[in-house]
């Protein structure tokens, strides 16, 4: 994604905003949005798989639904059209991405249409597919502690190894790399030490909060994992925030306060289901993951119809908004708001690597 493009279509979503309903109003919802949408950003989440069974997982894990996947073509068709409707950003995730037969045909369609391309990925098959991640804009490693503790969470045993070998080969390979951390009650005390591994790997580094899991999976039933109490909360931003790598903006961080906070139903603005939206496994068109998994909320079904004609059709999702603190979500909203702390923090790990990683490859090459 070029930082000018993006600013460009950015700038063309606010010329045609609608103020009253940007701003979240829980009387928008299910409503049309009456004014200008452009997909800049979207989300896919590949497959119902994942070779994990993470006890903190949120997202939509059914492996016996793998047939459900999106197919090829679909996949294929959605990103070339996504592309002539001014789309910039694909972030693809999953479950597992890694685990798609055609994860190779996806990314190259991706990098055909030069979309700026990240991945997030438990890291486990990176070594494998590296080839086809070469010319991907940022690999975002899922990182939870330091080694008994990761490996705890994930519930498999070697994951911390596999992460930090994918670490080492991607920045071995000159591939952008970012480490992604969900602080919960169970690795809130590990935080010193994962940051000081970070450190010394010089990675970047984003944490965001465990979200109240209402998509419960048969292993995870029984868990007492919980969001940190906001004194610990307050102890981990610090510590974050003493670390140079730390990429999340002041924005998402001054956000990440307990749900029961007084301010928590405060309006904010949203772009979701304007300027960036989510795809389900199955092909379901959604504003934000919130709305994925409100069983309320209809998906619209890019089996039936194309993205543009889901996309323009699709209602608002104001529901519970004050409340949202996904990471993918503030900080996107953040940045479609031209947040100056945000754009810094974006230049700051997404553009330095992807130059430095140019300058390497050219380097490479002669």
């Amino acid at each position: 994604m070029g930082l000018i493009n993006f600013g460009i279509n950015a700038s063309k979503l606010w010329s045609g905003v609608n103020y009253s309903q940007l701003v979240t109003n829980e009387k928008d919802h299910n409503k049309q949005y009456t004014g200008k949408k452009i997909p800049l950003g979207v989300t896919f989440a590949l497959t119902f798989i994942c070779n994990f069974e993470c006890a903190h997982c949120g997202a939509d894990i059914d492996n016996s639904k793998s047939d459900q996947d999106a197919s090829t073509k679909l996949m294929i068709d959605t990103l070339n059209e996504l592309k002539r409707l001014g789309g910039q950003r694909i972030s693809l995730t999953g479950g597992e991405p890694l685990v798609r037969k055609d994860i190779k045909d996806i990314l190259q369609t991706a990098y055909k249409n030069k979309f700026f391309v990240s991945l997030t990925t438990n890291g486990w098959f990176v070594e494998r597919h590296l080839d086809k991640l070469k010319n991907l804009d940022l690999l975002v490693l899922s990182l939870d502690g330091t080694e008994p503790v990761h490996d705890f969470i994930r519930r498999k045993p070697g994951s911390f190894k596999k992460v930090m070998e994918s670490i080492k080969t991607a920045k071995k390979n000159n591939i952008p790399v970012l480490v992604n951390t969900t602080v919960m009650n169970t690795n809130v005390d590990d935080m010193p030490g994962l940051s000081k591994i970070l450190k010394e790997l010089e990675v970047y580094w984003t944490i965001d909060l465990y979200l109240d899991n209402t998509n419960i999976k048969s292993w995870q039933k029984g868990s007492n994992i919980s969001r940190p109490t906001d004194k610990l909360l307050t102890q981990v931003i610090s510590l974050a925030k003493d670390n140079p790598y730390l990429a999340n903006s002041s924005h998402y961080l001054n956000a990440t306060k307990k749900k029961e906070n007084k301010n928590s139903n405060k309006p904010q603005t949203c772009f979701a289901g304007i300027g960036y939206c989510v795809v389900s496994p199955d092909a379901k068109l959604y504003p934000c993951f919130p709305a994925q998994f409100d069983n309320e909320f209809e998906g619209m079904d890019l089996k039936k119809m194309s993205f543009d004609d889901a996309f323009q059709k699709m209602p608002l999702y104001r529901k519970n908004c004050g409340s949202c603190d996904y990471i993918c979500h503030l900080e996107m909203n953040s940045l479609y708001s031209f947040n100056p702390n945000s754009i810094f923090k974006g230049l700051k790990y997404l553009y330095k690597d992807k130059f430095l990683s140019l300058f390497k490859r050219k380097n490479s090459e002669k």
